[in-house]
């Protein structure tokens, strides 16, 4: 059976990737791994491309309410429109709702963490916000976390003999 998480976030892509952004929002996997190789890693992990429900299952899970159906929805997500997958601009929203667990094939390797590794790191210019709520956590009063991401910069000092 096995529990789900809920991930959901907001960033500001580069402009170079919008095309990209674009396919995956249309669930255009293999085009956009054809285009863009460096995707492959993402794309071989085991559920990865849950990650974000596309558009067309974002459509096709909307009640009449306009909520949308998550596994484990941690507050009013499956309700927060402003979350649900899409391009504005610049601005990428993604939400989705899946078995989050290490893929043995490939390293032991998440579908979250490698999407954040892979493609957020690659295609983002700013994060906004990335909330992630696994299902468990309810039981210890904990709805979801946010993360938390500062640029690392290191300087490299080049001495010249």
């Amino acid at each position: 059976m096995g529990m789900y998480t809920a991930f959901r976030g907001k960033v500001i892509i580069k402009e170079q990737y919008k095309e990209l952004v674009e396919l995956i929002n249309s669930g255009e996997w293999g085009i956009a791994v054809n285009k863009y190789p460096f995707l492959k890693e993402f794309y071989e992990i085991q559920r990865s491309t849950i990650i974000p429900y596309d558009i067309e299952r974002i459509s096709e899970q909307l009640d009449k309410d306009g909520e949308i159906y998550l596994d484990h929805d941690p507050s009013d997500w499956a309700s927060d429109s402003t979350y649900f997958t899409g391009l504005n601009g610049l601005e990428w929203t993604f939400i989705t709702s899946l078995k989050d667990y290490p893929d043995r094939e490939h390293g032991n390797k998440s579908p979250i963490a490698t999407f954040i590794d892979v493609v957020l790191s690659e295609v983002t210019s700013k994060v906004i916000t990335i909330q992630e709520a696994y299902e468990e956590w309810i039981y210890n009063d904990i709805p979801f976390v946010e993360y938390d991401f500062d640029k690392v910069v290191i300087n490299k000092i080049t001495i010249k003999i």
